[in-house]
């Protein structure tokens, strides 16, 4: 399968910088199941994250997870949270 991922700059990991910031408590919660969660930002500052397919998203989580040698280990990626 070919993909492009060509609108996506990096993922971010959340550091808690406020504890009302929506990707800090999607984090938080993710985090009690071992779920580590990385935000796709996008590429062109005036686009979101939330542009990119859930497919695309999937894709790039299915690549982590299956590189992955610890037990009960999960990492799910998502839109990036504006």
């Amino acid at each position: 399968m070919d993909v492009s991922f060509d609108e996506v700059l990096g993922l971010m990991t959340c550091s808690g910088c406020t504890e009302s910031c929506p990707a800090h408590i999607v984090s938080r919660i993710c985090e009690t199941q071992r779920i580590w969660v990385y935000y796709a930002l996008a590429y062109e500052p005036h686009r979101t994250a939330r542009e990119e397919t859930g497919e695309k998203l999937a894709i790039l989580s299915k690549c982590f997870n299956d590189r992955m040698k610890t037990p009960g280990k999960k990492i799910l990626v998502l839109p990036g949270i504006s």
